[in-house]
């Protein structure tokens, strides 16, 4: 995997030239998600989860989260799935670069009328990701595959982002995510777009961010198409670093993987 030695070359080169001081931050929220179709079948989404960084003196960065998601689809089923992540990456200072792989658990399916049953599917992603900070601009991007078990399934995911601080109590944000989906035997891909818009508030003196973002979800396939309207919104507790919009953003590329 050569995109692999090459980052671990660029973090062996950028821990000395670093020079950060050790840090410990993170946070932990709720988070309400809808996805309407427009034809009648709308999904809710309701997620707790949290993660952490920390900094080494010498520049080397380690990131770990997990989160719990229930998903609803208002009298047909509910879903609830299991995520955990990891991140390894240098500090430059200004931006940070390295390596994530995330773990997905598709766990119990319960379907109205028919009772419940265990998935057992998992998922599994990996890739590289970066982050840089310019003076109240931060931007984001990240490449990655993706593995379904027991599924003749190939993933390739990417996307790019950024977040403007328009104060210290207010930020704007931006993002694009997608996705190829490549079946064996099928010629054509399945591709999955989704443009979003987001703000943020960081309320004075204290350690929580309020958030909301609407999107637009659209899948390709075989010359048809399909799109959606996604909202959310969420609440944070933080802790460590800046409690305002300048504060260090933690990895987020595992929260776009689109399964």
């Amino acid at each position: 995997m050569k995109f692999i030695s090459t980052l671990s070359l660029l973090l062996i080169a950028s821990a000395p030239l670093a020079q950060a001081q050790e840090k410990v931050f993170g946070e932990v929220g709720l988070s309400y998600g809808q996805t309407d179709s427009g034809d009648g079948f709308d999904v809710d989404s309701y997620t707790f989860g949290g993660a952490g960084a920390f900094v080494s003196a010498a520049g080397l960065g380690v990131q770990l989260g997990g989160s719990f998601t229930n998903v609803r689809v208002e009298g047909a089923a509910d879903l609830d799935t299991y995520q955990l992540d990891g991140h390894i990456y240098g500090d430059l200072g200004s931006g940070k670069i390295g390596a994530f792989a995330s773990y997905l658990d598709l766990g119990d399916l319960d379907i109205e009328g028919l009772g419940t049953t265990d998935l057992g599917v998992n998922a599994s992603a990996y890739g590289i990701e970066g982050q840089f900070r310019q003076n109240a601009m931060t931007f984001e991007t990240y490449a990655g595959l993706a593995d379904i078990d027991e599924a003749d399934v190939d993933v390739a995911m990417y996307g790019v982002g950024a977040n403007y601080d328009l104060s210290a109590t207010f930020a704007i944000l931006a993002a694009y995510d997608g996705a190829a989906l490549g079946i064996d035997g099928v010629e054509e891909d399945l591709r999955f777009h989704n443009y979003s818009f987001g703000a943020e508030y960081y309320p004075a003196e204290a350690p929580i961010r309020v958030s909301a973002s609407i999107g637009r979800s659209m899948f390709e396939f075989a010359g048809e198409d399909e799109s959606a309207t996604n909202f959310g919104l969420g609440m944070s507790y933080l802790f460590g670093g800046r409690p305002d919009s300048s504060r260090e953003d933690l990895f987020g590329s595992v929260d776009a993987i689109p399964f």
